[in-house]
């Protein structure tokens, strides 16, 4: 039990999905920028193109209704850029 959390938006998403009684009884009170994924994070030792190219053919193979579970739809490269514009706004927030 918490009273505040801080809970991603896969997670908030599949609690609202799968057990919207729960859901119904919080309140966002503060929200960070949309950004393009979650990331995929591996040990420096490990060649990450291998895992991009690894994941993106896993994927390739999922079914329509396995990617809307999953909540993607393809895996693509991202850069620490691509979230260089996220504005982070409500209380407490910077």
């Amino acid at each position: 039990e918490a009273d505040v959390a801080a809970i991603d938006v896969i997670t908030w998403l599949d609690c609202q999905r799968y057990d919207p009684h729960v859901t119904s009884k919080l309140r966002v009170i503060a929200k960070t920028p949309s950004v393009p994924s979650l990331p995929f994070i591996c040990a420096k030792a490990i060649d990450a193109s291998l895992v991009l190219k690894s994941l993106s053919k896993i994927t390739e193979q999922l079914d329509r209704t396995m990617k809307d579970v999953l909540r993607f739809q393809s895996i693509v490269p991202t850069s620490p850029s691509d979230y260089n514009d996220a504005q982070f706004s409500g209380p407490g927030v910077r």
